[in-house]
């Protein structure tokens, strides 16, 4: 009967941080070379979302000066009973990519947006709380297709999914 080797398996966490056994009291100090060795680096939450512009994107101002476009972009999924229903998320870009954004994109157009879900929460005057959640793109966001001239009127809520928009015809990259 022949023995195999054993099985390398990492703890979990490995490559994280290494485990080291508990000093023996409270008064000793951790090694110095504890406190030079960076903190994991957490990644942040990334969402690829892919969908239709479903109202034409303006610059704004925020009241502290800084302008900003939201970008709403909505798609059809099918729920757990199989029937369609719409989701939305709003794209948030600030300063010259905010312009870059309201000139190159308008209603109807199929895009693929790369980036980092933020949820807020904050409290109104009068006392209740209130959650944003918004899309902040990191990467690019890819215009898979140019809705037509004259579909700004038009209810704009098809997923490129459908067949309508399949065709990959530009890409523009988010810049800082």
């Amino acid at each position: 009967m022949s023995t195999a080797p054993p099985l390398d398996i990492p703890a979990a966490g490995a490559g994280l941080s290494q485990r080291r056994p508990a000093p023996a009291s409270s008064a000793q100090a951790p090694p110095p070379e504890a406190a030079q060795r960076p903190a994991p680096r957490l990644r942040p939450n990334r969402l690829e979302w892919r969908g239709v512009v479903s109202a034409a994107p303006q610059v704004r101002r925020s009241a502290s000066g800084i302008d900003f476009c939201v970008l709403t972009v909505s798609q059809q999924i099918l729920d757990t009973q199989r029937q369609p229903i719409s989701q939305a998320i709003d794209v948030v870009t600030f300063r010259e990519r905010a312009h870059d954004v309201a000139r190159r994109f308008r209603k109807g157009d199929a895009v693929e947006v790369f980036g980092e879900l933020r949820i807020r929460h904050r409290r109104d005057e009068r006392g209740a709380w209130h959650t944003n959640v918004s899309l902040h793109p990191t990467e690019e966001i890819a215009l898979l297709s140019r809705a037509p001239r004259g579909a700004e009127d038009r209810c704009a809520s098809t997923s490129p999914a459908g067949g309508q928009h399949e065709q990959r015809l530009d890409r523009w990259t988010a810049g800082s």
